[in-house]
């Protein structure tokens, strides 16, 4: 690790690479973006990068990311990528969020089969990609990644797990749209005392709401909700419920 002193504009340990040569800046170890902080950074410590340098390799990192996992996809998931690409990607970062959420709430439990982890994180993933690309993709590319799998009680875990998430996510969209239909029939109303129009919306002053009800749960949402957060309480109250398949790990 290497530390910056901002009121130095400097770093007050080494750079651990040496400079080139040829370049006078570099050979000063301790000097942040050869002294450039506008138009450059330094994500590691060890390197200066353009700002349009530094775009091109954090989506590089992207593309290599996609890259591993489509290797790692089932025979039947990388035909359905081919067909679709813009949904198979959509559908790879709802896998990491989905993860990544699963990972924030139980630990390493995430990356146990079976289990209560592994049952949030599958409807989890299919919640999300129901609210990003639709139910119907979303059951496509699902049914496409348990493909092949050879423990048939955990398939079938799996299985109605993401059907549960794929309707969560429906729910979540059907109840998003309302509000959305509401607030465009929403007219301006006059306010007297200013003599002003103000806008009653949700999207401007966040006042309007729909409310629904999911497993005996009220849930409440405006133009400013969270959709993630909604939905991740939703799968956790379907697990509390006894709605999800959970088997021992």
């Amino acid at each position: 690790s290497r530390y910056y002193n901002p009121e130095w504009c400097r770093f007050i340990n080494a750079d651990s690479v040496i400079g080139a040569n040829g370049d006078i800046l570099s050979s000063n170890l301790y000097i942040y973006v050869s002294n450039n902080s506008v138009c450059c950074n330094d994500f590691s410590g060890n390197g200066s990068y353009g700002i349009l340098g530094a775009g091109i390799n954090y989506l590089f990192g992207k593309v290599k990311g996609i890259y591993y996992e489509f290797n790692t996809f089932t025979l039947k998931e990388k035909n359905e990528a081919l067909k679709n690409p813009v949904h198979a990607v959509t559908n790879y970062f709802a896998n990491k969020k989905a993860t990544a959420m699963c990972q924030d709430i139980y630990g390493r439990e995430a990356f146990v089969d079976r289990g209560t982890a592994n049952a949030y994180k599958h409807a989890m993933w299919n919640a999300i990609m129901t609210y990003k690309t639709g139910s119907k993709s979303a059951k496509i590319f699902a049914d496409a990644h348990e493909y092949g799998q050879t423990d048939v009680a955990a398939t079938n875990m799996d299985l109605h797990n993401n059907a549960v998430g794929r309707d969560i996510g429906k729910i979540y969209n059907s109840n998003y749209r309302e509000l959305l239909r509401q607030r465009s029939r929403t007219e301006p109303l006059l306010d007297s005392s200013s003599k002003h129009f103000t806008l009653y919306n949700a999207g401007v002053l966040n006042i309007g709401t729909r409310s629904f009800d999911y497993l005996g749960k009220q849930y409440t949402i405006t133009g400013n909700t969270n959709p993630y957060d909604v939905m991740s309480d939703m799968v956790q109250h379907a697990i509390n419920q006894g709605v999800m398949v959970i088997l021992i790990p």
